[in-house]
């Protein structure tokens, strides 16, 4: 964080230790990977004018629509089980933890009604596959049908290991000339159920009787090349360059650098999309509040602080 004014670079410096701005960023990355978006609410302090928290809300209980002012879409909560509990239980545990809570909290939820978050607190990052999508996507949905087929790759796998560990033993009694009885089965099944835990086990018979086991080591199916397949559609789907995961001496150079310089500029996007609205819905509410201002041209522009990012050593 870098500011003009060293007076207003340590106080946001001071508020972004205390509220863990850091590791905010980090799991904003992470949702906004992996979930498509990311829903942050900033709780305001206001007597010492700076955030007290902000933290993550779960998008599965959050319902976004379009306003008429563009980038200012409606947010609202829908509350879950255990806020629509606390909110109209009379066990005392329950209103204990109700006087904690706003009364417009507790009056939508007990009308039924979903709880509407000021845009001043809330903020929506979402990665958009296009710009007049609501909600976001994740990167993982383009490789959804890729991780199905690998996974079943894998439990077929799972089952020709099986039968390997465990053949089936076939065992043959009786000819043409004798077919045995139901009772003669029974005492050859315990004879062989008998010698699994006998060591010395000795088995005088006649000719008719044989013993197979029945194995799958020929009938094993090859799926290397769809599983190298499958796994660069992976790599592919996630903006992820097999130089990065995998090395070795294949891999050339040139085109190592290459890739590791696009995904580069990927996160270099994303760094700017961050950046972006750390000044504009993190740092210019506060500015705005405590009066950090400065007179251009006859004008009065607040003083929002930089964001410079550590050099990127891929």
């Amino acid at each position: 964080i870098k500011c003009k004014n060293p007076h207003i670079e340590n106080f946001f410096k001071n508020m972004c230790e205390e509220i863990g701005l850091a590791n905010i960023c980090m799991q904003i990355a992470q949702e906004y990977w992996t979930v498509g978006e990311a829903i942050v609410y900033a709780d305001l302090d206001e007597n010492a004018r700076k955030w007290k928290s902000i933290s993550i809300t779960n998008p599965d209980y959050v319902v976004i629509q379009n306003s008429i002012i563009p980038g200012e879409p409606i947010i609202s909560l829908r509350p879950d089980e255990n806020l629509k509990r606390i909110c109209t239980s009379n066990k005392p545990i329950d209103i204990q933890q109700r006087q904690k809570l706003s009364p417009n909290i507790v009056e939508h939820v007990r009308k039924g009604e979903n709880i509407p978050l000021s845009n001043f607190n809330t903020s929506h990052l979402a990665r958009r596959v296009s710009p007049y999508e609501l909600r976001g996507s994740s990167i993982i949905i383009s490789i959804f049908r890729s991780l199905m087929m690998f996974d079943k790759i894998r439990e077929c796998k799972f089952a020709q290991t099986e039968s390997m560990i465990n053949p089936l033993t076939l065992i043959k009694i009786g000819g043409a000339e004798h077919k045995p009885t139901p009772a003669e089965l029974q005492q050859w099944r315990d004879q062989f159920e008998a010698a699994q835990s006998d060591k010395d086990f000795k088995l005088l018979t006649h000719q008719e009787v044989e013993v197979t086991r029945v194995g799958a080591n020929s009938a094993v199916m090859d799926t290397s090349s769809d599983v190298a397949a499958l796994i660069k559609e992976i790599y592919i789907g996630l903006f992820t360059p097999s130089v990065v995961l995998e090395g070795g001496t294949e891999i050339s150079m040139s085109n190592g650098t290459i890739s590791l310089e696009i995904l580069k500029n990927r996160y270099i996007h994303f760094q700017n999309i961050l950046s972006d609205w750390l000044r504009r819905k993190i740092f210019y509410p506060i500015s705005e509040i405590n009066d950090f201002s400065e007179t251009v041209n006859g004008e009065i522009q607040y003083i929002v602080p930089e964001i410079d990012w550590n050099h990127m050593n891929l």
